[in-house]
């Protein structure tokens, strides 16, 4: 739809290295693209509020930040993140796993000292 077609446009735009993925460091030029911004804003999604989530938008397995989005995935993650969108039972989960992973990550860590 139109939100898509935007949102690809935006996309096509971050997409410096152009491999049709947008990277942690691509996704983090958003801000300083005023067109890319307005895009986003037009769909209901707040630029700088997204940004605030780069971290876990780009958290690999096992908490690397290694992953790089698909336009695809980058759009459902958009329009996943504006806040028209109310919590599904499948965000609840995903955060359940999130947090256990975290849990898990930390007791590990506080084990090998």
């Amino acid at each position: 739809g139109i939100f898509e077609s935007k949102l690809h446009a935006v996309a096509k735009r971050l997409d410096e290295d152009m491999d049709g993925k947008i990277s942690k460091e691509e996704f983090g030029t958003l801000l300083g693209d005023s067109e890319g911004c307005r895009a986003l804003q037009e769909v209901g999604v707040d630029a700088v509020g997204l940004v605030d989530y780069i971290d876990i938008i780009f958290e690999g397995e096992a908490g690397v930040d290694d992953k790089s989005l698909s336009f695809g995935d980058f759009i459902e993650t958009v329009l996943d993140l504006r806040g028209s969108c109310t919590a599904t039972v499948k965000d609840i989960v995903d955060l359940r796993k999130y947090m256990r992973n975290m849990f898990k990550q930390n007791a590990d860590q506080c084990n090998a000292r």
